[in-house]
């Protein structure tokens, strides 16, 4: 499924069937309207992301609020979440506890509601 497609953003979209496909050339992804359930499978199907924009929610149910497994993105650049802030602290967690997000470095954070921004030079 367009395996050229570099950039994709998704505005109130539901139901896209994140584990079936694969976007290995992905680079940028934002969606709106984002659904805690699909984190990831999402990270899954697009494995080489430098940019990644998550905001408003559909639902966090209790079974995806906790997330426990590592995530290795070395292409990761920019992480941009405006979701409830638990969701956001779970996020960095997974990236944070694997050791695995090294180019965040040279990149930026963003997180709201509560307006953290963290940039390194």
């Amino acid at each position: 499924m367009l395996p050229s497609l570099r950039r994709l953003s998704l505005v109130g979209m539901s139901g896209v069937p994140w584990k079936d496909i694969h976007l290995n050339d992905l680079l940028s992804l934002e969606i709106e309207g984002f659904d805690a359930a699909n984190f990831y499978p999402i990270i899954d199907a697009c494995p080489n992301l430098e940019q990644i924009r998550l905001r408003g929610y559909t639902s966090i149910s209790p079974e995806y609020s906790t997330l426990s497994r590592r995530i290795c993105m070395p292409s990761l650049r920019t992480l941009s979440l405006s979701l409830p802030a638990s969701f956001c602290e779970q996020v960095i967690r997974c990236l944070d506890r694997a050791i695995y997000f090294p180019s965040i470095r040279h990149g930026l954070l963003s997180f709201s509601p509560h307006t953290v921004l963290a940039s390194a030079k």
